[in-house]
């Protein structure tokens, strides 16, 4: 090998690693660059995912809690309902045995009437049947009267 080929080399490789070096460099702090671009979006999209599952965990937990308000407000809305109902049963009771007693009341009433009038259906039989009765012995004694009065001329 020649000297001249050697130097040419040797200039070359100077060359090359004098352009090469600040490119290469160029490329690194590129590359760095992008490495911490991506790292800073990877730290990102970590706060983001814990953010993401922290509110998730919040929604879990509200619908547990909004869960167990409703199971709440479902056994209240049952009790109400038995009370309630409960309620109006023993007003129904109440309602039917007011209702009984005035129908037995009426019944009495209806009953005292009808007994009145069978009374005085009697009564009024009962009288008819004297003046009946006494027309006919006031007719008798007038004619045993004419027949005494016919037994007296005839003697």
């Amino acid at each position: 090998m020649d000297s001249t080929k050697i130097l040419y080399s040797v200039a070359f490789f100077t060359f090359i690693a004098a352009v090469a070096r600040p490119l290469i460099r160029s490329v690194v702090n590129t590359l760095d660059g992008y490495a911490v671009g991506v790292g800073k979006k990877l730290d990102d999209a970590k706060t983001l995912h814990e953010e993401a599952q922290a509110l998730l965990e919040s929604f879990k937990k509200q619908q547990k809690e909004q869960a167990s308000d409703m199971k709440r407000l479902i056994e209240q809305a049952e009790r109400d309902a038995l009370f309630l109902q409960k309620e109006a049963l023993e007003a129904l009771d109440k309602d039917m045995a007011a209702q009984k007693q005035r129908a037995m009341e009426k019944i009495a009433r209806a009953e005292q009437r009808a007994t009145q009038e069978i009374r005085a259906v009697a009564v009024a039989l009962a009288l008819k049947a004297t003046e009946q009765l006494l027309r006919a012995q006031t007719q008798d004694s007038a004619k045993d009267v004419q027949q005494m009065e016919k037994i007296i001329r005839a003697a």
